[in-house]
């Protein structure tokens, strides 16, 4: 999918998908 910002991405999709494109965002979320 898109690759946004991980401010956006990380709350609209999963932290599968997040994980993908940021990584910070991704263990943020968690």
């Amino acid at each position: 999918m898109m690759k946004q910002v991980s401010g956006n991405s990380q709350e609209t999709k999963p932290v599968e998908e997040v994980g993908n494109g940021s990584a910070s965002g991704d263990e943020e979320w968690k």
